[in-house]
C-alpha cells in the first residue's frame, strides 16, 4: 500500500514516551481516532487502484477477457500496517515530547540506532563479515564461551565459577 506518514508515526511515539499513565492512555486513544479515519481512507484509495488495474488487464479491443490463471490461483487480500526506523541519513524532526527525546537521546527505542549511531543491523553485518574486525571478536567470544576453562564459559552460564 503505498501511504506513509512520519507524522502518525511520529504522534504515536510521542504518546508511548508520555511518562504520566492518564496522560498517556489519553494521547493514545486521541492518536487511534484520528489515525483510524486516515488508513480507512488508504485503503479505500488502495483498493479502488487494485480493481481499476484488474479492469484494466482484463478489458481488450474484444470485450472483457481475464486471465484464465486467476481462477487457478487461491487469492488473499492482505493488509500490512509497519512502523519502519528511517536510515540515519534521513532527517527526521525531533519529537515534540521532552521525555521523547530524552528517550531517543538514551537509544532505548526498540529497533533505534545505538548511542553510536549504528543499528543492531550495522553490528551484525560487521560480526558476519569475515573482512571486518568486529568479525575475528565475535568468533573469540564464542570461543570464549564455549571453553569451560575460560572465565566467559561461566558468566555466559550464569555462573561465578569463573577465575
Amino acid at each position: 500500500m503505498a501511504f506513509e506518514s512520519t507524522e502518525l508515526a511520529e504522534g504515536l511515539l510521542n504518546s508511548l514516551l508520555e511518562s504520566d499513565q492518564k496522560r498517556r492512555e489519553a494521547q493514545l486513544q486521541a492518536w487511534l481516532d484520528s489515525t483510524i479515519p486516515q488508513l480507512q481512507e488508504a485503503v479505500a484509495r488502495e483498493l479502488k487502484g487494485q480493481v481499476q488495474r484488474f479492469k484494466e488487464v482484463a478489458t481488450t479491443p474484444e470485450g472483457w477477457k481475464p486471465y484464465f490463471k486467476w481462477s487457478k490461483y487461491t487469492w488473499n487480500l492482505v493488509l500490512e500496517v509497519k512502523f519502519r526506523n528511517h536510515p540515519p541519513t534521513i532527517q527526521i524532526s525531533q519529537p515534540t515530547n521532552e521525555t521523547a527525546a530524552r528517550a531517543a537521546s538514551q537509544g532505548d527505542c526498540p529497533g533505534d540506532l545505538s548511542p553510536g549511531g549504528r543499528s543492531a543491523n550495522d553490528d551484525r553485518s560487521d560480526s558476519m563479515n569475515p573482512n571486518n574486525s568486529a568479525h575475528q571478536a565475535s568468533v573469540d567470544n564464542r570461543s570464549d564461551q564455549m571453553n569451560p576453562n575460560n572465565s566467559a564459559y561461566w558468566s555466559s552460564r550464569g555462573g561465578g565459577r569463573g577465575r
